[in-house]
């Protein structure tokens, strides 16, 4: 202990003792957010992305969209290659009609029947090449181009663009969500109550054409 200035300074606590505290003190706040964004959702589609302020669903080009609409369901994809290295995620958020939703005056993705939009997070962890259609690794933000239908617990019909390291338009097939236990859970953490099946073609990238082949570029949940 040393004596400066009326006070006693104990010279044992230098940089090192400095920077765990701090590096403590961002943990345990990193860990507050992420518990206050997952617990954010009270119906029954729980879940979403720490950090990510989803939209509504709907894109600013979006024909036909609700324009009031009310969270539904949450769910995860993760689609894997033949050696079972994993290649995407897709985090979700359901929206409905809003009027659809309240007139059902049940909660809930099992009794749900109507419009449905969405926004989220499709995460490319492999960059896909194909010719004519590159997909870089990277995040995307997710929003919807032209609705599709839910009704017990399938949806179809549904367009997004995917914004992150380029611009994608992906078409959604042979759609539905399950209930899982354990929840799934995402690269940041986040849990899911429900698991994404699904056939993804990426249809353009910067507005030119892909998926020459017909075949789906990511398969979720097969």
């Amino acid at each position: 202990m040393k004596h400066v200035n009326g006070t006693y300074r104990d010279e044992a606590k230098g940089p090192k003792q400095t920077w765990s505290r701090m590096f403590a003190l961002t943990i345990a706040a990193v860990a507050i957010a992420i518990g206050a964004t997952a617990c954010g959702n009270k119906d029954e589609g729980g879940g979403g992305v720490p950090g990510i302020a989803y939209p509504p669903g709907a894109s600013a080009s979006c024909i036909g969209c609700p324009t009031s609409t009310t969270l539904v369901s949450s769910a995860l994809g993760k689609s894997w290659d033949y050696n079972n290295v994993e290649q995407a995620q897709l985090s979700l958020n359901f929206y409905g009609d809003a009027a659809a939703v309240a007139a059902a005056q049940t909660s809930g993705s099992l009794y749900y029947n109507g419009q449905i939009v969405v926004g989220g997070i499709f995460r490319v962890r492999v960059a896909k090449a194909a010719p004519g259609c590159n997909v870089p690794a990277g995040d995307y933000t997710v929003t919807t181009l032209a609705p599709g239908q839910w009704g017990g617990q399938q949806f179809s019909n549904i367009q997004l663009q995917a914004v992150g390291p380029t611009t994608l338009q992906l078409t959604l097939s042979r759609n539905s969500v399950f209930a899982i236990s354990p929840a799934a859970v995402d690269w940041a953490g986040a849990t899911f109550p429900y698991r994404i099946v699904s056939e993804v073609y990426v249809t353009s990238i910067l507005g030119g054409f892909c998926n020459a082949g017909g075949y789906p570029e990511y398969q979720f949940g097969f």
